[in-house]
């Protein structure tokens, strides 16, 4: 299918080759990146906990096996405000919704380092997770809304949500070293709050001064295919919920356990952070490629990749372990941008929130197990060993699900150019 020449509105605000905004569209290049600073935030903010919790847990004279399971209650919160969040954000405003993100965030994070004992503790985590769960239903749905070639421009952010990621551990772990585990959340707390002031400045003049956003509309794919996606995103979405959280969540105690690291955060968090800075970069790569429509054989590579790796970690230690790291997050991340972009070709506009909180409803609740299965292997023999067999399972179902996706992914979508009700 020839792509369509995209709506004068849209080919003015954005390049077509690169999926990004053009430099001269000020408003236009203004909110990529605050969606792109959106995304590393909600990622760093939920990661700075299990970096934070190998200081926080000598300082209350507590177990890490015992505290790290309230990790779950952020989680928990996560998934359960998808959905609302998805359907504010289609029914009310975007970037309403936005502002209310980093705000509400931010705060969480400085009120979490305020926290006294584990009661405390665990409301300031579930208001990160509530907080933060706006992002991904009405940040992605607002991305590819206003993109022409969404797998790049998913894959670009998808590199600013990594960088959060890689950011959690460093920043958690310098901090924690250097001010205590408070500051590990206060810092980041307050930086999000001033990003947050600044985004509500930008949306009150984009309210007065922006066009209308060119929307996309569902191509003519055929219901039997669009079932097949269906069926594969929610295998995905259970798979990868599971190997994302977990290897995200376990690494920092992974990599103190099997590079017999010396018991200081700031080393834990730089072997961390730079392995997961380099990997974040795979999602342009992954990106760039489903705009070519080469997802299918793209996806089983990908994950067939992951249950071998997943498996020759489980008997590796030293640098070896960290050695195949590094692949192994390549491709754990650069899975990522594979089911927006899907979602993105084959979902109407006016429901693409809701479609995308769906689909991480169902990631997020069974991240849920993540935090529970981290805290049961680590306190039996099976030690991380068999948290990385089963995470070795997973991936090698989702392989077996990729075959049964259309032999050639949905081409590009029509375009039109309309007002958003969403902005």
């Amino acid at each position: 299918m020839q792509r369509p020449a995209p709506p004068a509105k849209l080919a003015a605000s954005y390049d077509t080759r690169s999926g990004a905004p053009e430099p001269g569209m000020s408003h236009h290049r203004r909110s990529f990146a605050f969606l792109c600073a959106g995304h590393s935030a909600t990622h760093l903010a939920m990661l700075i906990f299990p970096t934070a919790v190998l200081a926080l847990a000598p300082a209350w004279q507590q177990g890490y096996d015992g505290l790290i399971a309230l990790g779950t209650i952020g989680f928990v919160t996560y998934a359960a405000g998808t959905l609302p969040a998805g359907w504010l954000g289609d029914r009310w405003s975007r970037t309403g919704m936005m502002t209310v993100f980093f705000v509400g965030l931010g705060l969480s994070l400085v009120l979490t380092g305020f926290a006294r004992d584990p009661l405390e503790l665990g409301l300031g985590l579930g208001a990160i997770g509530l907080f933060s769960s706006i992002y991904h239903p009405v940040g992605i749905a607002h991305l590819v809304e206003i993109t022409d070639r969404s797998g790049r421009a998913i894959g670009i952010n998808g590199v600013f949500g990594n960088m959060g990621i890689a950011g959690a551990a460093i920043t958690a772990g310098a901090l924690s070293a250097a001010f205590g585990w408070q500051a590990a959340f206060i810092v980041p707390g307050a930086a999000v709050i001033l990003i947050g002031i600044l985004y509500a400045l930008f949306a009150r003049e984009k309210a007065a001064a922006t066009a209308p956003v060119a929307k996309t509309t569902q191509a003519d794919a055929k219901p039997t295919d669009q079932r097949r996606v269906f069926g594969y995103l929610v295998i995905s979405a259970l798979g990868t919920g599971l190997i994302f959280n977990g290897i995200t969540v376990a690494m920092p105690a992974l990599f103190a356990e099997r590079l017999v690291l010396p018991d200081d955060p700031r080393l834990v968090g730089a072997a961390v952070s730079g392995v997961t800075a380099i990997a974040a970069f795979a999602q342009i790569v992954t990106g760039s490629l489903m705009n070519d429509r080469r997802v299918k054989p793209l996806l089983i590579a990908l994950t067939a990749g992951q249950a071998l790796l997943f498996l020759l970690i489980a008997g590796a230690g030293g640098l070896v372990a960290v050695g195949l790291a590094l692949p192994l997050l390549l491709m754990v991340f650069g899975e990522i941008p594979a089911s927006d972009w899907l979602i993105a070709r084959y979902t109407a506009a006016a429901s693409r929130a809701r479609s995308y909180a769906i689909m991480y409803v169902i990631s997020l609740g069974v991240s849920l197990l993540a935090a529970p299965l981290i805290a049961y292997f680590h306190g039996t023999r099976f030690g991380f060993t068999g948290l990385l067999l089963l995470f070795a399972g997973c991936a090698a179902l989702i392989t077996a699900a990729g075959f049964a996706l259309p032999g050639r992914a949905l081409g590009a979508v029509a375009a039109r150019s309309a007002a958003s009700p969403a902005e």
